[in-house]
C-alpha cells in the first residue's frame, strides 16, 4: 500500500447508523481475517464455508460462506458477493461484514444467506480494478462464447485516446488537456455514446481499459458450480453484487441492465418504492458480459441487483471525464511504466474512486445501505 493511504489506516475507521456499523481496514489481508472470525463467530446458523484459490496468485482465494437455517429450512437465499473488480472491494467487504454482524445475530425466518467474499482477490490485493491478466472479470461472463471474437467498433476508434503507449509523465498541463481532448470526443460522438461504446466491454485490446478476455476466466465456472451445486435447492435466490464508482457521488443506486426483462418487473416488487436505474437510461449504460446478467440468463430462480455506490458525480460530464482519466492513468501507469511518484499519484487516484476516504461518503452510504437491506429482509 502507497504511503500517503498508509496513515489512514493505522487503526481502521467505524461508521456506526443505528447499529450498522462499517469498518475500513488497510487491505485483503485484514479484510479477510476479518470476514473469516465474523463468520466463525455465527451461533444460530449451521455455516458451510470452502475457498477458491486464485489462479493470479495461489495465496489468494475468495471466501465463500452460506449460512443456513437448518430448523426452519427457509426456500429461499440471499446471495452477497463483493470485490469482483478489485479496488471496490474494501467497500464491498465493508459492507458484508456490517450486513452479518446486523441481520445474522438471530435466526431468520425467510431466508438463508450466502456470501461471496472478494471474487478478484488479485486485484483487491494489487489495487487494480482488474484480474492479473489485465480482465475486467464483469464483462468476462459471456453467455454466447462467439461474443468473445466481437468488435467494439466505436471502441476501437478511439483507442489511442484511451490507451496511450508512451510512458506515464503527468505535469501541470495534463489535466486540461486531457479534458480538451476529451471534450473534442464528447463532441464528435455524444457523452452518452462515448460513455456507452466505452463502458459495454471490449474484447480486442488485451492491454486496454475494460478488457473482458479472450475466454472465460475460471471464476465463471466457479459461480457456475456454486449455483448448481449449492442454490439449486432454493425456490428463490436473490443475488446482491456490491460495486462502487459510477453514479451520483454518495448515493446508493440499484442498478439493472434492462427495463424490459422479467427481472425488473420481480426488482420493483422487492424494492416498490425505489428507483431501479436501469443501462438503457441516458445517463448509464448497458454491460456486455456482466455477471448479474449472466446469472439471470442461467436461472430463472435468480433474481439479481447490483448496490453501486457513486463517488465521482459520474452522470455528469466533468465527472465523466474525471472517471475516465483515472481509469487511463491508472492502466497506463502499470502497462508502460513510470516514476515511483507517477505510480504513486495513479494508484491514489484510482483507489479514491473506488475506496473514497472522506467521512462524508461513508456516513451517507451507510443509513442508505441499512434502509435497503431493511427493505428486502421483509
Amino acid at each position: 500500500m502507497t504511503k500517503s493511504f498508509s496513515f489512514l489506516f493505522i487503526i481502521y475507521l467505524s461508521f456506526l447508523v443505528q447499529g450498522f456499523e462499517l469498518k475500513q481496514y488497510p487491505n485483503y489481508e485484514s479484510h479477510r481475517e476479518q470476514f473469516d472470525k465474523t463468520i466463525s463467530d455465527l451461533t444460530h446458523y449451521t455455516v458451510e464455508k470452502f475457498n477458491w484459490l486464485n489462479p493470479g496468485d495461489p495465496k489468494l482465494s475468495t471466501a465463500v460462506a452460506i449460512a443456513k437455517n437448518v430448523k426452519l429450512k427457509p426456500n429461499k437465499i440471499i446471495v452477497i458477493s463483493s470485490g469482483i473488480h478489485g479496488a471496490e472491494a474494501f467497500v464491498g467487504s465493508s459492507i458484508q461484514l456490517a450486513f452479518i454482524q446486523e441481520y445474522l445475530q438471530k435466526p431468520n425466518e425467510k431466508f438463508d444467506f450466502a456470501f461471496v467474499h472478494v471474487l478478484n482477490p488479485w486485484g483487491m490485493k494489487n489495487h487494480r480494478r482488474v484480474n492479473v491478466d489485465n480482465v475486467d472479470l464483469n464483462r468476462n461472463f459471456l453467455t454466447d462464447v462467439n461474443a468473445f471474437n466481437k468488435k467494439n467498433d466505436s471502441y476501437e476508434k478511439i483507442d489511442q485516446f484511451l490507451n496511450p503507449k508512451t510512458k506515464l509523465e503527468l505535469h501541470f498541463a495534463h489535466n486540461f488537456m486531457f479534458v480538451m481532448d476529451s471534450m473534442y470526443y464528447i463532441l464528435r460522438f455524444s457523452l452518452e455514446s462515448l460513455r456507452q461504446a466505452i463502458l459495454q466491454g471490449q474484447y480486442q485490446f488485451p492491454q486496454g481499459i475494460y478488457f473482458g478476455g479472450l475466454h472465460h476466466d475460471t471464476l465463471k465456472n466457479n459461480v457456475d458450480e456454486f449455483v448448481v451445486q449449492k442454490l439449486n435447492s432454493y425456490k428463490e435466490i436473490i443475488w446482491v453484487d456490491l460495486h462502487t464508482g459510477y453514479g451520483e457521488r454518495g448515493r446508493l443506486h440499484l442498478l439493472a441492465n434492462s427495463a424490459e426483462d422479467v427481472n425488473s418487473k420481480r426488482l420493483q416488487s422487492l424494492f416498490p418504492d425505489r428507483k431501479v436505474d436501469f443501462g438503457q437510461n441516458q445517463k448509464f449504460y448497458k454491460t456486455t458480459g456482466d455477471m448479474i446478467s449472466y446469472l439471470l440468463d442461467k436461472s430463472t430462480q435468480i433474481i439479481g441487483v447490483v448496490f453501486e455506490y457513486g463517488t465521482m458525480d459520474s452522470q455528469k460530464p466533468l465527472g465523466s471525464i474525471e472517471s475516465l482519466r483515472r481509469m487511463i492513468l491508472e492502466n497506463q501507469s502499470f502497462q508502460n511504466g513510470r516514476t515511483d511518484q507517477n505510480r504513486v499519484v495513479a494508484e491514489n487516484l484510482l483507489l479514491d474512486m473506488f475506496n473514497p476516504q472522506q467521512n462524508e461518503w461513508w456516513q451517507k452510504i451507510a443509513p442508505q445501505t441499512k434502509d435497503h437491506f431493511d427493505e428486502l429482509l421483509k
